[in-house]
């Protein structure tokens, strides 16, 4: 399994310092568009009222959210992630949703500061592909799980599989002359191939591991700027350097990109999520 330099690690960990801003600032609109994946990662990690839930490289709050009212009063999301400003948008969101079954905590999850066994589940999303080295993430994910308890990571699918997530920063790259780095563009489909992560479980010592495709086929209007969160938040360097004008000609070719999607007054577009899940034995 390929590992990324440190050098890269140390860009992922700036970025996402930098985006934390907007990451929050996003957080309730996307878990509305993000409600179906989230249920699904949660079932598959089997939570349920009273689960001592795990959640790593949380962002902005998701799924950790939604998991708080599924475990109840009885039960406790940790919510995770390697960021310190990303967990402080955690702190001020929980504090807003008044949320007192979550706590929030920095951690990486290649080495995380909690104890063997102390959760019930452990749910990753969309985090697992910028592990530094995902087998050690994985195996300090069996580690912290209790005997019978289950992980459960959600990773996207292939590039083509995922129109409304690729297309628009493709176009956007094009249009700023290349500016991204392509491994920007590999590292969110690391996984994309099935049986990466259910063999990544089982190197870990998980059990019975398991994957599922989750694949959208979302009509979205023509004229509503649906990549403009991405832009933010993935882009955040990038994005909030270029004069307002600039920003505008990127959205204006964005748009004329999606145009090969065009069907009537929206956009057919598709997206792809894969789940695997595990127990520990």
């Amino acid at each position: 399994m390929q590992t990324w330099s440190e050098d890269t690690v140390r860009q992922l960990r700036e970025h996402y310092d930098e985006a934390a801003a907007y990451w929050a600032k996003w957080a309730d609109p996307l878990a509305e568009q993000q409600a179906k994946v989230n249920q699904a990662l949660l079932a598959a990690a089997g939570v349920k009222p009273g689960t001592q839930l795990l959640d790593l490289a949380s962002g902005a709050g998701e799924p950790a959210v939604t998991a708080a009212a599924m475990v109840g009063a009885n039960g406790h999301v940790t919510a995770t992630d390697i960021s310190e400003p990303m967990v402080q948008a955690l702190v001020q969101r929980m504090a807003r949703l008044q949320l007192g079954n979550v706590s929030c905590r920095q951690a990486d999850m290649e080495a995380l500061p909690f104890g063997d066994a102390s959760f019930d589940a452990v749910t990753c999303r969309y985090g697992l592909m910028y592990a530094r080295d995902p087998g050690q993430a994985m195996a300090e994910a069996a580690r912290v799980v209790r005997p019978g308890g289950r992980v459960a990571y959600m990773v996207w699918g292939p590039e083509a599989n995922n129109s409304v997530i690729f297309h628009g920063a493709r176009a956007a790259n094009a249009f700023l002359g290349g500016v991204l780095p392509e491994e920007g563009f590999r590292a969110p489909t690391r996984f994309a191939e099935p049986g990466l992560l259910a063999a990544l479980m089982g190197a870990a010592g998980l059990a019975d591991a398991q994957e599922q495709e989750l694949i959208f086929e979302p009509r979205i209007k023509v004229g509503l700027p649906f990549w403009a969160p991405l832009l933010e938040m993935n882009s955040t360097h990038v994005w909030t350097a270029l004069a307002p004008d600039v920003q505008k000609q990127v959205h204006q070719a964005i748009a004329q990109a999606y145009e090969t999607f065009r069907d009537g007054d929206s956009y057919k577009l598709k997206t792809h999520m894969r789940i695997a899940s595990a127990r520990r034995a």
